[in-house]
């Protein structure tokens, strides 16, 4: 069990010269309406993407981790609708002579739909969304804890640490995107390796379950390409674009964090001699835990940090247990609080 702590009892000499990691629990805790769950409810009753959202992706409940839900598109369920759009635009075999590329491609891309809608509507309407997250109460829950001399990982969108509580922007490190610059993406994504991801849904997948001439199963479980299992030489090349497709979904729908990383190593190396990082309101995500590794080694000596982590409730608790259990941080160098 991890020790607990009075957040006010951890004073300036701890916080002069911490890192702090700010998560979204930091703008839940001043009223922000700012869950996944919040975002669903701002797509409204009649939207598209949402039900692209939660029709094609293969989780119970998409919201509640939603970055990891990204890596749940259900290939099987998208592919296997090649037929319906061949069927639809009467798309004849490519040696026929009134084969229409035209219709072709206009089958792959009814198909393909839910894919193209998710990669680019769910940016633009995430980051609108976002631009309308406000805090509007005037209360400072952590005025005793925050200091202006410490330096700070925000992975928020939101700019509240400068504008509710007069941190230096020079001090904030806006890891995943500003919301007021409009030129930079908001970094959102899931934290996989696509082509770990493949494998493990090719090998856990039960292949039983689609019917025998389905694409989704010819395109993904067979061993061989004979065109005459796939009807037609159409079917066969169609599938191929469709799957082609849902592959390129996976791998731009990923938060690539290697990437992030490596774009701000001289920033991380600056971290080395912090030996009190305090995170506020993080989830503590399997996506996130780069970061806190290249924390960790790029620290001068990592068994001297020490960790004070915010909670809410018992599921918190058990986050940070695994958290800590992955990073390999012994339990005395970790101290919970609440807020």
């Amino acid at each position: 069990m991890f020790t607990g702590i009075d957040v006010n009892k951890i004073n300036s000499s701890i916080t002069d010269d911490a890192l702090f990691v700010i998560g979204n629990g930091f703008d839940l805790a001043h009223g922000v309406k700012s869950t996944y769950y919040d975002f669903k409810k701002s797509l409204g009753n009649y939207c598209y993407l949402k039900d692209c959202l939660e029709i094609y992706i293969f989780k119970d409940d998409i919201w509640g981790n939603f970055e990891d839900s990204l890596a749940h598109l259900d290939r099987a369920f998208i592919l296997d609708g090649i037929d319906t759009g061949l069927e639809m635009f009467d798309v004849k075999d490519e040696f026929d002579d009134d084969f229409s590329a035209a219709d072709y491609f206009l089958a792959i891309e009814n198909t393909t739909m839910p894919v193209e809608t998710i990669e680019k509507e769910l940016p633009k309407k995430f980051r609108r969304w976002v631009e309308k997250l406000n805090i509007k109460d005037k209360h400072f829950p952590l005025a005793g804890l925050l200091n202006c001399h410490a330096d700070y990982i925000n992975f928020n969108y939101t700019e509240f640490l400068e504008t509710h509580y007069g941190i230096n922007s020079g001090c904030i490190k806006y890891i995943h995107g500003d919301r007021r610059n409009k030129k930079q993406p908001l970094i959102l994504g899931h934290g996989y390796d696509t082509d770990e991801l493949y494998s493990d849904w090719q090998n856990t997948f039960n292949v039983k379950m689609l019917p025998k001439n389905s694409p989704a199963r010819l395109r993904y479980f067979s061993n061989t390409d004979n065109v005459k299992r796939w009807k037609s030489q159409s079917r066969y090349d169609a599938t191929q674009a469709a799957a082609y497709r849902i592959e390129e979904y996976y791998e731009k729908a990923a938060k690539k964090t290697k990437n992030i990383i490596e774009k701000n190593r001289e920033y991380f190396k600056s971290l080395s001699s912090k030996n009190n990082v305090i995170v506020i309101g993080h989830s503590l995500s399997f996506v996130d835990y780069p970061y806190f590794l290249e924390i960790i080694k790029c620290h001068q000596n990592p068994d001297k940090i020490n960790w004070y982590i915010s909670f809410h409730n018992d599921d918190d608790i058990e986050r940070i247990k695994n958290f800590a259990a992955f990073l390999n941080v012994e339990k005395d160098k970790v101290k919970i609080f609440n807020i």
